[in-house]
């Protein structure tokens, strides 16, 4: 439930923000908001457009968006094919190898040792290849099937919801290409309104890790049943990450390439690896 409730709560902020700027605009700023509508005097907000809204496959409210100019059958059918396929393989790496992995790695949690720690890292390893395996499903599966399904139905004209992410050169462009629906909320609705205020750009960067490291807790607590803030203190820890990153390729000029052995390196082994046993750990019956 927390995971449908999240993007409904962030299009709703998104739909009040730009409702509370296009009633204050006018002149120039008000042609940015409504472009082609003739009478600007009346609200122009109707129930299709807050129902499209929410439906369509973005989390940034505006009265006009690009439509495709008809619905492929043939595109739809093979993304609904790629939609269950990507379930079900996900299914079985889950219960097959993910599952039997956390259930052998629990009694070390019961006695932390030298000896335990070195075991639970070996686990974390060998979980390290499902979990990617598990994670890239999911990535595909929603964002490149699922959202483009959607998008298919609803005639939805703008299907920019990644980028390149796995060529990325450092951490920081990771966060900025993997998702480009949240990306773009967060600039729209969260970076810019802090920066308007007269804050550095620093601090905007801040508030909206900030906000990722609520979320993600948020998303990862509720199911567990478990506030342990891990989550937020590892989505925290990207930030000095993504400067550190940052900062090696382009000022210190190493090879591109370190940089991107260093996203995946975080990514693969001290990303997902260590949230689920963490999360598992501190379970009292997690399986």
């Amino acid at each position: 439930a927390s995971v449908s409730r999240l993007p409904l709560s962030l299009k709703m902020i998104s739909f009040i923000h730009f409702n509370y700027h296009l009633k204050g605009a006018s002149g120039v700023e008000l042609e940015k908001y409504i472009p082609s509508i003739s009478n600007r005097s009346e609200n122009p907000n109707t129930l299709f457009h807050f129902w499209y809204f929410l439906l369509a496959p973005t989390l940034c409210y505006q009265l006009e968006y690009p439509r495709s100019p008809r619905i492929r059958i043939r595109f739809l059918l093979r993304r609904l094919f790629e939609v269950v396929f990507c379930i079900i393989l996900g299914t079985v790496i889950i219960q097959q190898y993910i599952l039997i992995i956390v259930k052998n790695t629990m009694p070390y949690f019961n006695n932390l040792t030298g000896e335990s720690c070195v075991r639970v890292f070996q686990r974390m390893l060998r979980l390290a290849v499902p979990s990617l395996c598990c994670w890239l499903l999911f990535f595909y599966g929603y964002f490149h099937a699922y959202l483009n399904l959607v998008g298919e139905v609803l005639r939805f004209g703008d299907r920019g919801f990644y980028k390149a992410w796995w060529n990325s050169r450092h951490v920081e462009e990771y966060w900025r290409l993997w998702n480009i629906p949240v990306h773009k909320w967060m600039i729209r609705h969260l970076y810019t309104p802090v920066r308007n205020l007269g804050y550095s750009r620093s601090k905007g960067v801040f508030a909206a890790f900030l906000f990722s490291a609520i979320a993600h807790e948020i998303l990862i607590s509720i199911p567990c049943r478990r506030f342990m803030w891990c989550g937020f203190l590892m989505m925290l820890l990207q930030l000095p990450l993504c400067v550190f990153s940052k900062a090696m390729v382009e000022k210190l000029k190493v090879r591109r390439v370190w940089g991107n052995w260093l996203f995946w390196i975080s990514f693969c082994i001290f990303g997902q690896p260590l949230g689920i046993l963490l999360y598992a750990g501190s379970m009292k019956d997690p399986l």
